[in-house]
């Protein structure tokens, strides 16, 4: 437009001031984002370095691993063998037990069939006494 612009002095002190406080805002802006980038890099760093004790640590118990998983497998036919044979056992005492309960069953039966008997008897000898 090839228009004529006149800076007054007001306008310039304006115009300063403005400069002024953006700069503040971006200075301020900027250190934020300085410290969190910081802060982000130093727990990335932090958090690499404990990655690699861990794998060291992971590098050393893997044999112990090895042979604790060994250990189980032979625990584990072990504990198959053994309940093998503690079914075979519990097949048999429950066998048992059912031939002692029939008994038991059958005692109880004569048990009671003598006490009926004697209880008939016992007014007959009171009786007779």
């Amino acid at each position: 437009m090839r228009r004529k612009i006149y800076t007054t002095p007001k306008s310039y002190l304006d115009l300063i001031n403005l400069y002024l406080s953006t700069l503040d805002i971006k200075r301020v802006e900027y250190n934020t984002n300085r410290h969190r980038l910081a802060t982000g890099l130093k727990k990335l760093n932090d958090t690499n370095k404990s990655i690699a004790e861990l794998r060291i640590k992971l590098t050393e118990l893997q044999p112990m691993l090895a042979k604790k998983s060994e250990d189980l497998k032979v625990a584990l036919v072990r504990v198959n063998a053994d309940k093998l044979v503690a079914n075979e056992k519990e097949r048999v005492v429950s066998a048992e037990a059912e031939i002692v309960n029939k008994k038991a069953a059958e005692a109880k039966a004569i048990s009671d069939d003598a006490e009926a008997d004697l209880n008939a008897a016992k007014p007959e000898l009171e009786a007779a006494e």
